[in-house]
């Protein structure tokens, strides 16, 4: 931090919760943090589907944050590919106890798993129906993360 003169800014993501909050009690191989387990993977993974990670932001995490005095820290939800993205912004920020939480939603820049098609247009969709969030490329193809909004 000295050397950043104390602007340094980081960008965590966990894949995981602590296996303790989990149906599988494992970190690794999917899981949930409901008895519904929906993947399977090899690393550190959970299963949130939109509504989970609603309720999650706004009876938890955002509230923690905001008591904790956190509150120029920003959050960002989602993390994850393109196709589900207009999905997971629609359940979180149409619910003001939660969105007012949120700072922006992330997205991965790669999607070719999904037939081949690239699925760009979500995100402007994203960003035509909530102006005030941000979208950033958590996982760009280069070493700069790509912000497509700045406030």
């Amino acid at each position: 931090m000295a050397a950043s003169g104390n602007r340094l800014k980081l960008f965590a993501s966990p894949w995981s919760p602590p296996a303790f909050m989990k149906d599988n009690n494992d970190m690794l191989h999917g899981g949930h943090l409901r008895a519904d387990v929906m993947a399977v993977q090899r690393w550190e993974s959970c299963v949130y589907q939109a509504g989970d990670e609603r309720y999650f932001l706004k009876n938890h995490l955002g509230p923690v944050m905001v008591q904790q005095g956190l509150r120029d820290v920003n959050i960002i939800v989602w993390d994850h590919n393109r196709d589900l993205i207009i999905q997971r912004a629609q359940t979180i920020f149409d619910d003001p106890e939660a969105a007012k939480y949120v700072w922006g939603i992330g997205f991965h820049w790669y999607e070719d798993w999904s037939g081949g098609q690239q699925m760009y247009g979500n995100v402007a969709l994203v960003n035509r129906l909530y102006p005030d969030k941000v979208e950033i490329s958590s996982r760009p193809p280069s070493i700069q993360t790509v912000v497509f909004k700045a406030r």
